[in-house]
């Protein structure tokens, strides 16, 4: 039996060569909203070299957990082999706990918000699915068979993506089988976002309404067999009413036990709709101007708008609006971004009025203003305003004969 054990470690190791990967590590994405990573359980074989035991995700709130790309069951109950394995998050610290009868490589998707800043693709297939290349992602397994095999035997699942070919493997060894892959994959060149919401079942969670027609993954989190049969493992997700559970289905006679876990996105979503300061403007969705057809115009707000910062206002849209030299929340006409007229509540030297009742307005009519965005009209004035006799001649001002007007600035012409 010995010898047996150690040339089905050698078999496993052989086999699952090809899921390794240097880049596998504890975190293989984060971004301000989403992390994604591996952890492994059992690793006797070390199959999974590198690979963490345990994942710190402090400040997520919402993780999707699940069974990765491989799992390895070994049951027998008729000579009391009943493998156990589970991924489940205490804390901030996700890990696995099971008992030798299991190995696993554990995934772990975790969110602090239901809208991602990333383009976030979810979904279910089977050996050669495209999915896209050049994506992150980890692949998780959702439906399974652990089959009968005379007494009970060991079995296992594997589910793997290749970013080079864009497409999901699934393979199987001895009394394992595999139905479907999952995937939860970000694409790290898009700036596009994604509604996305995960969920853990654990023993009798009632089923959930998540939403219709979302793309949804699904993972195993908690497998115990003792059977010397079938043991089975389906998450579930009707697209048409919008529920998710976590369901077994029995094939021949056995005994076991299964949770599950989904994580469902939506298509990207326009960012004018995702919940996000896209523009950095301090307002969202129906409260930025930058979503409105009319930008002074709430009831024009329109959510499928892709840009939050295209068709905003005038003070902060990089344009001299009113010619002042002065652009957005530098003009005194603005009050904040949202503002989207910069010359109201300007500087005396271009609000249109006679300030200091000389016969002359604004700049550059009014001497006293030396540019638009001069706020005292009254100062300096000119030597025909002054009240001085500047060319002695003891005249002063519009009296004397070198003054054409208030704005004069030469007192001793035409004298």
């Amino acid at each position: 039996m010995k010898v047996f054990c150690k040339f089905l470690s050698r078999v496993l190791a052989l086999a699952c060569l090809c899921l390794v990967r240097d880049a596998w590590s504890q975190v293989i994405y984060t971004d301000n909203d989403l992390v994604m990573g591996y952890i492994k359980f059992n690793d006797a074989a070390n199959l999974f070299p590198g690979t963490p035991l345990t994942a710190d995700v402090s400040g997520y709130t919402n993780c999707f957990l699940s069974m990765g790309g491989y799992l390895y069951l070994h049951s027998d109950n008729s000579a009391g082999l009943h493998s156990l394995v589970e991924i489940v998050r205490n804390g901030n610290t996700i890990s696995m706990k099971g008992n030798t009868l299991a190995r696993a490589l554990g995934v772990y998707v975790c969110q602090k918000r239901d809208f991602i800043d990333a383009e976030v693709k979810a979904g279910t297939g089977g050996n050669g699915t495209d999915i896209g290349k050049g994506l992150t992602c980890i692949t998780s397994i959702g439906n399974f068979v652990k089959n009968r095999g005379g007494g009970g035997g060991p079995g296992s699942m594997h589910c793997s993506y290749d970013p080079g070919s864009g497409k999901l493997s699934t393979s199987q060894w001895n009394l394992g089988a595999i139905s479907e892959c999952n995937y939860v994959c970000v694409d790290p060149t898009s700036t596009k976002t994604t509604r996305a919401q995960g969920h853990v079942f654990r023993g009798t969670a009632a089923p959930q309404q998540v939403g219709a027609n979302l793309n949804c993954a699904k993972g195993t989190n908690y497998s115990y067999t003792r059977c010397s049969g079938y043991s089975c493992g389906s998450a579930s997700y009707s697209p048409s009413t919008g529920v998710a559970s976590s369901g077994e289905f029995p094939i021949g006679t056995g005994c076991w036990e299964h949770n599950h876990s989904y994580f469902c996105a939506t298509s990207p979503k326009f960012e004018c709709a995702d919940q996000f300061d896209n523009d950095g403007d301090g307002v969202i969705d129906a409260q930025d101007p930058g979503c409105y057809a009319n930008p002074s115009n709430p009831a024009t707000y329109d959510p499928n708008r892709p840009n939050e910062a295209a068709a905003t206002t005038q003070c902060q849209d990089g344009v001299d609006n009113d010619t002042d030299s002065l652009i957005d929340l530098a003009d005194p006409g603005c009050t904040n971004k949202q503002d989207n007229t910069e010359n109201t509540a300007t500087t005396q030297c271009q609000d249109g009025l006679d300030n200091d009742s000389d016969g002359a307005i604004d700049h550059p009519a009014d001497f006293s203003c030396s540019a638009k965005t001069d706020n005292d009209e009254t100062d300096p004035k000119s030597q025909c305003q002054d009240g001085v006799d500047n060319d002695g001649d003891s005249v002063i001002d519009l009296a004397d004969p070198g003054c054409t007007n208030k704005q004069d600035n030469t007192e001793n012409t035409a004298t």
